[in-house]
């Protein structure tokens, strides 16, 4: 801890030193760029060190002399040799970037006029209402200026997700330059672009990112320059991946700092002339990425290092450690591993193994051994490994070689319950775990869509998910643990659990409908819009979402919400249910920010159609 703060502060000093008289920041080849300040300021937001609030002011000083009257800039600083002998017009890029830049030292920069001027430029750039916008701010016809940018697109994306705005339509396409063809024209490395994608998206393929980025990773932990491994730690650290698999990328970035300072690194083409491109980089840039990766694994470190002896941490090792025990092959092992590393990823406030740990702690009287609950968290989470894998595989995922571990997981999770239960408690184990294959099955046969000459088509019949049961089936298992516990009460339980996991996965369905959708499935909230417009029309069913739809969704969720803590009032043998109120208050706040999000994006829509 001590060498990273001393580096932080080496890397401080050196960005100080390379800020140009005028605010600015040159880069390595000596160019009057804008773009390396509104980097490095927006980089540098998270920082409190008094010689930041230095480069802060200069450098937004600088930034707010280089905008025009409509906010927007060019590459090159004005008046700089550049400027005159290279002319490129303004761009989105430079423009929002600075944005980000602007706002992140003093938010009171970007005013009601200023976004204003910011929508109307977005409305000349549209490909479609809402995104994605063309590069180049031009009235050339010429095609070569007219090109749609994966980077450039993101970093408008960062920007509008600052001032509370998210463009589903912008995010869709984000969603689909990963899942396709990642390339940018102007970023020319593959880690690069994910470290500013990642920053922009909020889709359901976060695992994805993480996947493309590990499999760059070289075998020295590092990514094969500094700038590439503060990018990649960046990104990992951003998406929950642990401190611990990253030690060897932070010491990577140790070593091969000197005075504040790490090889510089290309970061993107500049120029083509004459078909030949010449690329850009700035060390000071290095630095401040290398300073920010290393400043969050310091804060990533911290928490762990609060709660390594908490006994909730030392369960979870258990825990961990006794579904390694399920077998002794090592291909197994290995494959569950990884799957618990990827589980943790995807949970990372530990609800899975926690949830029968914090119902044992909470019961009045409490007699409940140790083992008991740490038995009935092996198998909860054993059963999501075992059910995601099966999941996986039936949607069509290529992961047929995990079947053997998700059957393992599957029966070692049947065994545990077995061994803990009579013969009369284990029928409603049965009965739930009949349950889910009962849902899974409903919901391969009713809501997957057909093709016809390569495009979905819409049913005859749409799926009926009536009173919403069937959404929480398929995870149930996740009541079994507590059930058990409080066996006298586990209906009282089983009911408390239908509607949280009804209400979760209402949230869930309402962030993937669309992404569902594009991959041939109609959820609980995209069935009925396509009910009211009878269409399969993403551009419409979306803007029926945001303009009517999203409000019944979430008028659901909150009355699943509200069911469930006055069904869990029942449960006397509970003597404190404020626990609970941890699993249901995330999903209240995420639906009411639903609705706020949704008015912030109508009233920026309709600034752009006005």
């Amino acid at each position: 801890m001590k060498i990273i703060q001393q580096t932080i502060n080496a890397a401080l000093s050196y960005i100080v030193s390379q800020q140009d008289d005028n605010g600015g920041f040159c880069s390595d080849q000596g160019k009057s760029t804008t773009f390396y300040t509104s980097l490095i300021l927006s980089t540098l937001s998270t920082e409190n060190d008094s010689r930041v609030y230095t480069i802060r002011q200069r450098g937004a000083a600088f930034l707010l002399r280089e905008k025009s009257e409509l906010q927007q800039l060019n590459y090159w600083q004005q008046g700089s040799a550049e400027y005159g002998t290279i002319p490129y017009p303004n761009d989105i890029d430079d423009t929002f970037v600075a944005m980000q830049a602007l706002y992140c030292c003093d938010a009171s920069l970007i005013s009601e006029e200023v976004v204003a001027d910011l929508v109307s430029l977005l409305i000349t750039q549209e490909t479609v209402v809402g995104g994605p916008y063309k590069t180049w701010i031009t009235t050339l016809e010429d095609s070569a200026w007219h090109d749609v940018d994966i980077v450039a697109n993101s970093n408008v994306a960062v920007f509008l997700q600052l001032i509370g705005v998210e463009l589903p339509q912008l995010q869709s396409y984000l969603d689909t330059a990963l899942t396709t063809e990642l390339h940018s024209l102007y970023y020319h490395h593959l880690m690069t672009t994910l470290y500013f994608l990642a920053r922009a998206y909020r889709g359901p393929h976060l695992d994805l990112i993480i996947e493309k980025v590990l499999a760059l990773q070289h075998g020295d932990g590092s990514w094969g320059n500094p700038l590439h491994t503060a990018f990649a730690l960046m990104t990992l650290l951003r998406l929950g991946i642990p401190t611990d698999t990253l030690e060897e990328a932070v010491s990577y970035l140790l070593q091969k700092e000197y005075r504040g300072t790490w090889n510089s690194t290309d970061l993107y083409i500049e120029s083509i002339p004459n078909k030949v491109p010449t690329y850009s980089s700035c060390c000071a840039y290095v630095s401040t990425c290398c300073l920010e990766a290393l400043r969050a694994y310091e804060s990533a470190l911290k928490p762990i290092a609060q709660s390594t002896q908490s006994n909730e941490s030392i369960f979870i090792h258990k825990v961990h450690d006794s579904c390694m025990a399920i077998t002794t092959n090592p291909l197994l092992q290995k494959q569950l591993e990884a799957a618990i590393a990827a589980l943790s990823i995807k949970d990372p406030a530990n609800e899975i193994a926690l949830t029968v740990y914090n119902f044992s702690k909470h019961i009045t009287e409490n007699t409940i051994e140790e083992k008991l609950v740490e038995d009935l968290a092996v198998a909860n989470t054993l059963g999501w490994i075992g059910y995601s894998i099966y999941d996986s595989i039936l949607d069509g995922e290529d992961k047929i070689s995990l079947l053997p571990l998700a059957n393992t997981c599957i029966k070692a999770m049947i065994n545990i319950f077995k061994s803990l239960t009579d013969d009369i408690e284990y029928l409603f184990i049965q009965r739930i775990l009949e349950g889910i294959d009962a849902a899974t099955l409903w919901e391969h046969t009713n809501c997957k869509l057909l093709k016809t000459n390569g495009a979905y088509v819409l049913p005859d019949i749409l799926p009926d998910y009536k009173d919403h049961h069937v959404l929480a089936m398929k995870s149930l298992g996740h009541a079994i643990g507590p059930m058990i516990l409080m066996v006298d009460q586990a209906t009282i339980i089983e009911e408390f659990f239908t509607h949280y996991l009804i209400a979760r996965q209402l949230n869930d369905d309402a962030h993937d409908w669309h992404e569902d959708l594009q991959n041939g499935w109609i959820n609980s909230v995209s069935v009925g819009m396509i009910q009211k417009l009878h269409t399969l029309n993403a551009e419409a069913l979306q803007s029926y979402f945001w303009e009517r739809h999203i409000e019944h969704t979430v008028e659901y969720i909150l009355m699943h919400i509200e069911r469930a803590r006055l069904i869990v009032k029942k449960a006397t043998l509970l003597q404190d249910m404020a626990f609970l109120e941890s699993l249901l208050v995330p999903l209240e706040q995420s639906a009411w920010q639903a609705l706020n999000e949704r008015d912030k994006t109508k009233r920026f829509l309709e600034k752009m159609q006005y």
